[in-house]
């Protein structure tokens, strides 16, 4: 009996070729079993905290699934795999539910998976944060299809009426030819797995610059009038200049009324020598013949060096403002130095621009696009109030807006302040304060998963007023 229906089951299969062969509807199996295809893969990046490092990556694969039966098909929970650089995902996936396919229909699956990009988290220690990766989807599903078997007569499959077939149970042949089947479908590419990018001083200094039409006054006139006087009464010598101009006029000028003509000066010169001798003896007279005579060589000979006449004054009468005096010569060669045409804000300036200068450094293996805009930007003075700008805008330096990988690039951001804006703490960037101004804010960059925002402080940053 058993090679009798060894021998049936032959014959059947070798009719069932024939005629497939013969017939103008080929039956093939994957006519006669659901498929599924890969049709699209979408990811995209979101922050679920206040924390800007919590970073998740939700990633979604689209599976077309068919199904060529005449009545609905129920595929069940099946398993999921996924591998990044070769390497199995553990808990991180759960089994896909099950689902139904309509009659001679299609059904969208989308296989959704969430990783977490915190560089704490769980890809801590697997070297993949801030580079391209590799990463395999796969998944095996098992299916029933012996209940399907008489759906394959639509294919036009007709056996000869005849001994043969009346013999043969042909939809339990069927039943058993299909039994248990095993749907197989995979997926892999490159994925980006980004962290985000971080902002830090600029070497180039801040700067403010006033807005509107600036006022001017030139002080060229006040400046070449008082600079002689000023030079003489500072730089004037006590010989050179005063004394002994006027004593070489005296030693010229003969003495009149006399038989022979001699310069007063000498006469007078011998008049008191004359005197001395006189009136003293000893010691008394060598004394002051010596201090006169010292005094004649001062007034008549110019010394080659000699201190101004402020000078002697001051250390005669005045000895305590000498450091005084010394600020005053500084001050004025500072003065005679300076630029005569004042610029100053008048009342057609109404605001102020500030541009501070930054570095956008790209943490990742890959490259990156600038931000051209910071969003949520304040800005701190230093009289403690905080301003949030009302216009502003943050761009490259140059004219390229790509970071390369671990690279940086320099980038300024313009912010405006109106005096109606800012109130009087606004006039801190024009008072005697030292400016320090602090850069604080969000901002965002997208490396194409949509856009990650982070945070960021940068303080003691270097700043000047005007260009």
């Amino acid at each position: 009996m058993a090679k009798s229906s060894s021998l049936f089951l032959s014959l059947f299969l070798f009719c069932f070729l024939l005629l497939t062969a013969c017939s103008p509807k080929i039956l093939r199996l994957q006519d006669t079993v659901p498929t599924v295809g890969f049709r699209g893969i979408k990811i995209e990046n979101f922050q679920p905290g206040n924390n800007p490092q919590d970073i998740k990556m939700r990633m979604g694969l689209k599976f077309l699934f068919t199904n060529p039966f005449s009545k609905s098909l129920t595929i069940p929970e099946h398993q999921i795999t996924l591998k990044l650089n070769d390497k199995k995902l553990n808990n991180q996936l759960e089994a896909h539910p099950s689902f139904n396919i309509p009659p001679n229909g299609q059904k969208m699956e989308i296989y959704m998976f969430t990783l977490d990009l915190n560089p704490q988290g769980y890809f801590k220690n697997w070297n993949v944060l801030g580079r391209d990766n590799y990463f395999e989807f796969e998944s095996r599903i098992k299916i029933d299809l012996s209940d399907f078997a008489q759906e394959l007569g639509k294919y036009g499959i007709a056996l000869p009426e005849n001994e043969l077939t009346e013999k043969l149970n042909v939809e339990e042949i069927l039943k058993q030819k299909l039994g248990e089947h095993t749907i197989e479908f995979a997926f892999g590419d490159t994925i980006r797995l980004p962290v985000l990018p971080g902002i830090a001083l600029s070497n180039q200094p801040g700067k403010v610059n006033f807005l509107g039409q600036m006022d001017t006054v030139d002080l060229s006139i006040f400046q070449d009038a008082i600079t002689p006087f000023i030079d003489n009464l500072l730089n004037a010598k006590l010989q050179s200049d005063m004394i002994s101009p006027f004593i070489r006029k005296i030693s010229e000028i003969d003495c009149p009324n006399i038989p022979q003509p001699r310069p007063c000066i000498d006469m007078f010169d011998d008049a008191v020598k004359g005197f001395i001798d006189l009136s003293f003896n000893g010691t008394q007279e060598t004394n002051l013949r010596n201090d006169w005579n010292n005094l004649m060589e001062d007034l008549t000979e110019t010394p080659e060096k000699e201190d101004p006449v402020i000078d002697l004054v001051v250390q005669t009468f005045l000895p305590n403002a000498q450091p005084n005096l010394n600020l005053l010569n500084s001050q004025w060669d500072a003065f005679k130095a300076f630029d005569p045409l004042i610029i100053f804000p008048g009342k057609n300036v109404y605001g102020i621009e500030v541009i501070l200068p930054f570095k956008f450094i790209n943490n990742n293996k890959f490259p990156i696009e600038a931000p051209h805009l910071l969003t949520e930007t304040s800005i701190n003075l230093p009289n403690g109030q905080t301003y949030v700008p009302v216009t502003f805008d943050a761009a490259p330096t140059t004219n390229s807006t790509t970071i390369p990988a671990e690279g940086s690039k320099e980038m300024r951001m313009k912010m405006r302040l109106t005096w109606d804006q800012g109130g009087n703490g606004v006039m801190a960037f024009i008072s005697g304060q030292t400016l320090s101004p602090n850069l604080t804010g969000k901002s965002a960059i997208d490396v194409g998963y949509g856009p990650l925002k982070f945070n960021f402080n940068l303080a003691n940053m270097q700043f000047r007023v005007g260009e």
